[in-house]
């Protein structure tokens, strides 16, 4: 009798266990579709409630995710807007609250400032990532250990579209794809609250389409803020 019930709990096992090298297909599969690596969309110092909506629309439509670094004033100023994005389903990132230069901030100044936005961010019902990008990304050496003091991870760029700095939807499209590495970081730099928002979210598609066809894949930024793998 304890044999037949050790045979059919094994039997079992082996019925509801995934097949052996089911983990390593998937990534050889995830790699044979993206042939140049991976792209992560990233959005500073919103949300904006002209803006922010607006794109979520554009990402989704596109099936693009994104990581948004939200600024605690804005999101205090606009919090259907950063609630907006919580519920879409995209990472919420610590941008500080006012967006000053941390370099010239005191350590008990730079942890109470992302301590402040993530009670904010918390307040209006996200649930913020450990990602932080440092504003203007300003950082040095004592900046590093004030951030990761408080538990939070430091994320820069690779690419920035320099939408702040104006130029058509066609023109920001051109600069983000052109600094595009194949099978190298390319984390994005683009604004949803800032001078040039609008022409920037409007270049979304285009980048988005154009970097699929060279075979780019558009994913979220891991726990580490790197571009993770494709759901």
């Amino acid at each position: 009798m304890r044999r037949l019930l050790l045979a059919a709990v094994l039997g079992l096992a082996l019925l509801t266990a995934p097949p052996i090298g089911v983990g390593s297909a998937a990534a050889a599969a995830g790699s044979a579709a993206c042939p140049s690596g991976y792209v992560a969309l990233t959005f500073d110092d919103g949300p904006s409630a002209a803006n922010t909506p607006r794109l979520v629309r554009i990402l989704r439509r596109v099936h693009a995710p994104a990581t948004f670094f939200m600024v605690g004033q804005q999101v205090a100023a606009a919090p259907a807007a950063a609630r907006l994005v919580g519920k879409s389903g995209f990472l919420v990132g610590n941008h500080s609250y006012r967006h000053q230069n941390m370099t010239t901030q005191t350590r008990a100044q730079i942890r109470h400032t992302l301590r402040a936005t993530e009670r904010r961010l918390r307040a209006t019902g996200l649930h913020p990532s450990d990602l932080m990008r440092p504003p203007f990304g300003d950082i040095d050496r004592r900046v590093r250990r004030a951030v990761r003091s408080v538990g939070l991870v430091p994320v820069l760029w690779d690419v920035d579209a320099q939408d702040w700095s104006g130029g058509s939807r066609k023109a920001i499209a051109r600069r983000v794809l052109a600094g595009l590495r194949p099978n190298l970081s390319n984390i994005v730099l683009q604004h949803d609250g800032a001078a040039g928002s609008r022409a920037s979210i409007a270049a979304v598609p285009r980048i988005v389409r154009v970097a699929r066809k060279r075979g780019y894949c558009f994913v979220a930024l891991d726990a580490r803020g790197r571009p993770g793998s494709p759901p």
